[in-house]
C-alpha cells in the first residue's frame, strides 16, 4: 500500500472521524474494471459507526428511517411505523 501522500492530513482521532462521516451527504466509492479506476458518488448513512448493507427487516426500517433524517429531514410528520415490515430484496453485506 502506497503511504498517505499529505501526512499532515491524517486523522485518527475516532470521534472526529465518525463526526465527518455522519454529516457527510455524499461518499465516493473507488472501484476498478481490471484496466481503469473509477468512483461512484453514492448516498449513504453513517448508522451505528459503520456504512452497510442491510438484510434484517428491523435494521431496514432503521437505515432507512436514518436515510429520511439526513436527505429530508422534516419531510414526514412521523417515523415509519414498527408495526410494518419491509421484504428483504437483493442484499450484501459490506467491509469497510
Amino acid at each position: 500500500m502506497n503511504p498517505i501522500r499529505y501526512a499532515k492530513r491524517t486523522c485518527t482521532d475516532q470521534e472526529h472521524i465518525n463526526a465527518f462521516l455522519a454529516a457527510a451527504r455524499v461518499g465516493h466509492l473507488g472501484l476498478t474494471d481490471g484496466l481503469e479506476p473509477y468512483v461512484v458518488p453514492l448516498n449513504f448513512c453513517w448508522l451505528n459507526g459503520s456504512v452497510e448493507r442491510v438484510e434484517d427487516p428491523e435494521e431496514m426500517r432503521d437505515a432507512l428511517q436514518a436515510m429520511l433524517d439526513k436527505y429530508v429531514p422534516g419531510y414526514y410528520d412521523r417515523p415509519l411505523s414498527e408495526g410494518k415490515r419491509f421484504s428483504p430484496g437483493r442484499t450484501h453485506k459490506m467491509d469497510v
